[in-house]
């Protein structure tokens, strides 16, 4: 995601992915607060140092804006709502460290991650406590088996490369393709492999891909 879309872009995404998945969770657990007006407490672990800090920065940006404004409309269905955010360092470790105290403060649910090594190493921790968390951005199949309560919110990897792969060939009529594989990143690595997989498959060319130069940012 970080190698195509500008700031704006991200914001837009973050935002939006926030309030679907706050949405929801919400909607899994209606009845717990059908009662009073309680505010309904989140988490989010996002990365403030690091590799992955410019994404963080953004993600706490598109957070705060969310809350705010779900506040200004009175929270959801009249409870106010509150997200504890931490940070996650850019390290799955942290990521597992914070997991557990977003637990310690009982929080409904939560949400983070740019890729399965911080999914996974918090969803692990939520899952052990039976509480739901949700992929924020990480895009590995694979995520969708940590467990029951690990959700994943974007689409998954092989997804996107079967789509891409079907619109060039049937849509766009291209037969050969060249890949600029970033292997700086397993996001990259892993959808380029998918990529060169379904163009074969929609090809039926065995050589669709004949060059893969390779970069790393």
């Amino acid at each position: 995601m970080k190698n195509f879309l500008g700031v704006s872009e991200m914001r837009k995404f973050r935002f939006l992915l926030f309030l679907l998945s706050v949405s929801f969770v919400f909607s899994l657990n209606t009845q717990a607060f059908a009662a009073s007006a309680e505010t309904v407490k989140f988490g989010a672990i996002v990365s403030m140092i690091g590799g992955d800090a410019p994404l963080g920065e953004e993600e706490k940006r598109a957070f705060d804006v969310g809350v705010e404004l779900l506040n200004s409309k009175g929270g959801i269905k009249g409870h106010p709502v509150e997200l504890l955010i931490v940070d996650g360092q850019s390290k799955p470790e942290a990521f597992a460290v914070r997991a557990n105290r977003l637990l310690e403060e009982n929080v409904l649910a939560a949400i983070g991650g740019e890729d399965i090594s911080f999914v996974a190493a918090a969803g692990q921790v939520f899952e052990e406590g039976k509480t739901v968390f949700i992929d924020l951005a990480g895009t590995t199949p694979a995520i969708a088996l940590v467990g029951d309560f690990v959700f994943m919110n974007p689409m998954p990897d092989n997804d996107q490369a079967r789509a891409i792969a079907k619109y060039a060939v049937d849509t766009l009529g291209y037969k050969k393709f060249t890949i600029f594989k970033d292997v700086g990143s397993t996001y990259g690595t892993v959808l380029t492999d998918y990529l060169t997989y379904y163009l074969k498959e929609f090809t039926g060319d065995k050589n669709a891909v004949p060059y893969i130069p390779s970069y790393n940012l």
